[in-house]
C-alpha cells in the first residue's frame, strides 16, 4: 500500500523596519496624543495577511522634539546602528523636520511618509524625490477653501486658529487668498490650543470665540487648531 506524505511549506516572512517619528516635546507635541496609535496601526497590518503577504512590520520609535537639530542625528544613528537596515520613515510632523531628514531619505532612496508637514517646499520632487505626505500643503489649502466658499456663495468669514506656527501659517496665508477675492475676513482670532489637560474655564472661553467669531462673521467660521 502507498502511503502519501503530506507536504507542508513554510514561507519566512521578510521584515519590513520602518523608523515612527513624531514630536513628544517641543513646539507641536502632537505625538503626546497620537504616537500610541503606532504599535496599534503595525498590529492591525501585520494580522491582515491580505495587506503585506509575507511582509512582517516592525518599527522603531523616535521622538523629534519638533527640531530638525534633534531628528537629524536620530535619523542617521538609527540608519547606522541598524546597518542601514531601515526601508522608510514615517512621520515627521513639523516642517523643518520633514525637509532635513527628506533630503538625508531622498540621497539614500527610502521613502517618507508624513501626516502633518505642509510646506509648500516639500512639494519640490527634485529636492525632495522619496517625499509623500497624507496632507495637502498651505498653498492646496487655500484653493479649496476659496471654492468652498464660491461654492456656497460665502463673502464673510471668521477664522480662529490656533497659536501653533503650522496653523499660524496656513491661517494667514488663507486669509490673504481670500482676500483676493473679494471674501471679506470679518474676524481672525488667535487662541491658545489645549493639550492633554483642558481647564473647564479654557472650554468656556474658547466656546465663547467661537460664538463670538460666528456672529460676527454672520455664519461661516474656519477653525484651525
Amino acid at each position: 500500500m502507498l502511503q502519501h506524505q503530506s507536504v507542508v511549506t513554510y514561507y519566512l516572512k521578510e521584515n519590513v523596519t520602518i523608523v515612527a517619528l513624531a514630536p513628544m516635546t517641543g513646539e507641536w507635541d502632537v505625538g503626546r496624543t497620537t504616537a500610541a496609535a503606532i504599535p496599534i496601526a503595525i498590529e492591525d497590518i501585520n494580522n491582515d495577511s491580505s495587506l503585506l503577504p509575507n511582509h512582517e512590520l516592525q518599527f522603531v520609535f523616535g521622538n523629534t522634539n519638533c527640531s530638525h537639530r534633534t531628528a537629524l542625528p536620530l535619523v542617521m544613528n538609527t540608519w547606522v546602528e541598524r546597518k542601514r537596515n531601515v526601508d522608510a520613515y514615517i512621520g515627521g510632523g513639523c516642517n523643518r523636520v520633514c525637509e532635513y531628514i527628506s533630503l538625508l531619505a531622498g540621497k539614500w532612496n527610502l521613502p517618507v511618509v508624513s501626516w502633518g508637514c505642509m510646506s509648500s517646499h516639500l512639494s519640490n520632487r527634485i529636492t525632495f524625490p522619496t517625499f509623500a505626505r497624507t496632507v495637502g500643503p498651505y498653498t492646496k489649502m487655500e484653493k479649496l477653501l476659496k471654492k468652498l466658499m464660491e461654492h456656497f456663495n460665502w463673502k464673510r468669514v471668521a477664522i480662529i486658529a490656533s497659536t501653533d506656527d503650522i496653523w499660524q501659517i496656513a491661517a494667514n496665508l488663507i486669509k490673504i487668498e481670500l482676500g483676493k477675492h473679494g471674501i471679506f475676513v470679518a474676524h481672525f482670532h488667535s487662541f491658545i490650543p489645549g493639550r492633554l489637560h483642558i481647564l473647564e474655564r479654557r472650554i468656556e472661553r474658547h466656546a465663547d470665540l467661537i460664538k463670538l467669531a460666528s456672529r460676527k462673521a454672520r455664519s461661516e467660521l474656519i477653525l484651525f487648531s
